[in-house]
């Protein structure tokens, strides 16, 4: 199974990002149990602090286990960090040149998924187009999103017809991280043009802190792969907090993190499990 027939069986796949083993363990689990596809992915400084090939490794073990995952090279930002996962075997590659004009975009994706073809055909390639604002983090400030920063729905056909990427990453109110201030407006038409002009797989960055009634209406809509990152740091984070003030005595990381990876697990679950 690739990432396309995934999306054409069940419609829409999440996306959750990975730098600690319990956060690998906890959403594996979960395929197996529930019987269904997600995708696991990793920046570059996620890629840079596990390391890109022992990532990949580990995804592969789990792999023969059972679980139902695709890797994902997530927001690479230079040639080098996407010939880097090309070269692994990662399954696909968020190549994120969207910090450029869109010419600028344009060109050096479309050199790029003609290089990754040929080196291999079924690499999926996820094209970004306009400006997601944010970090994966808890933002305590305002962020003001303009006209311009979203995906223009003419620019993103012309995008998608010329650089013949798998997929394309949209700006439509999403943003990364979690502000306490700011809270995501999708621009839902946006979208069904986008959709309609393009006849792509759309991907809505920045899952986290968006209501679960907008994700379903975002994917009626037809967006296909929703990132989540934040929600679930938060997640790891405070239970960890927890798990170590409830027991200062324990010095043994398999009491402590296992229930990490349990917290871990009935989130992810409360995310996708309103279709699943």
């Amino acid at each position: 199974m690739n990432i396309k027939e995934i999306i054409k069986k069940q419609k829409y796949i999440f996306h959750f990002n990975v730098s600690t083993l319990e956060q690998i363990l906890s959403y594996c689990q979960i395929t197996r149990e529930k019987n269904v596809w997600l995708c696991l992915g990793a920046s570059e400084k996620e890629r840079n602090y596990l390391g890109s090939e022992r990532l990949k490794k580990i995804i592969d073990f789990e792999r023969e286990k059972g679980a139902k995952v695709f890797l994902n090279a997530d927001h690479c930002k230079s040639k080098e960090s996407a010939q880097e996962a090309l070269s692994l075997g990662y399954d696909s590659i968020t190549f994120d040149m969207s910090h450029f004009s869109f010419e600028e975009n344009l060109r050096i994706t479309k050199d790029f998924v003609e290089y990754a073809k040929e080196k291999n055909k079924d690499i999926f390639i996820e094209g970004e187009l306009g400006n997601i604002k944010g970090k994966s983090e808890v933002i305590k400030e305002s962020i003001n999103i303009e006209e311009e920063d979203l995906t223009d729905p003419y620019k993103a056909k012309i995008f998608v017809e010329e650089t013949k990427v798998d997929a394309l990453a949209i700006s439509v109110g999403n943003l990364h991280g979690i502000s306490t201030i700011t809270k995501p407006n999708l621009d839902f038409e946006r979208i069904k043009k986008i959709k309609e002009l393009t006849q792509t797989i759309l991907v809505l960055h920045g899952g986290s802190g968006i209501a679960s009634q907008d994700i379903k209406k975002s994917i009626d809509c037809g967006i296909n792969i929703v990132h989540i990152n934040t929600e679930l740091r938060i997640c790891w984070r405070e239970t960890l907090e927890k798990v170590l003030q409830e027991n200062p005595a324990s010095y043994s990381p398999y009491e402590i993190l296992n229930q990490v990876v349990i917290s871990l697990k009935n989130k992810a679950l409360q995310i996708i499990d309103f279709n699943f």
